[in-house]
């Protein structure tokens, strides 16, 4: 394929038109180039006009006047019914600003619910290293007693079953599952 295209290169593209037929549209003879001298325009004497003026800003003397001007053409175009939007949009912004107020006392009761599961994480990942840390499966046991509360002993149970999981040979980790779900804890 390579070398199908080098020799396409090689014979200077040869059946290979730079635009297909079908899409050219204009024909050659149609076709204006507009071309800009810079240096031409130069040495005939016209001289270029940067406008620098155009790099400062300036503000508007007739400001305030436009700015009527414009209010009048709006009105005229939309009619009265931009008014009665625009009085109804401030009214609602006086309203959201009485309901801001308001809601303040409202957001100090309001919880943060966490829906990333982060702690859920960090207790699987404390878990983990508990019980990888520990040296034996009662060391385990009497830390992992300590770490979990109420609630959180179905994830200690899966992070037992998925370490156990990985394990090729026997470990005192499944006598710990088993000590761990006789203990009665109500």
């Amino acid at each position: 394929m390579i070398e199908d295209l080098f020799a396409i290169r090689k014979a200077r593209f040869r059946g290979h038109p730079p635009v297909r037929a079908e899409l050219d549209l204009i024909e050659a003879d149609d076709q204006v180039t507009h071309q800009v001298e810079l240096s031409s325009s130069l040495e005939h004497g016209d001289e270029l006009d940067p406008e620098v003026h155009l790099d400062v800003f300036e503000p508007s003397p007739s400001f305030a006047q436009d700015e009527a001007a414009y209010e009048d053409l709006k009105r005229t175009i939309i009619g009265s019914a931009g008014d009665e939007n625009l009085d109804q949009d401030q009214d609602q912004c006086s309203d959201d600003d009485d309901e801001a107020s308001g809601d303040e006392s409202a957001e100090t009761e309001l919880t943060i619910r966490d829906d990333t599961d982060t702690d859920l994480i960090n207790l699987r990942r404390t878990i983990y290293l508990t019980l990888m840390s520990s040296v034996g499966s009662e060391e385990a046991g009497h830390k992992l007693l300590s770490v979990v509360r109420p609630g959180q002993e179905l994830e200690l149970c899966t992070v037992l079953v998925e370490c156990c999981k990985k394990e090729k040979s026997y470990t005192s980790y499944y006598g710990l599952a088993q000590r761990l779900c006789a203990i009665d804890r109500a």
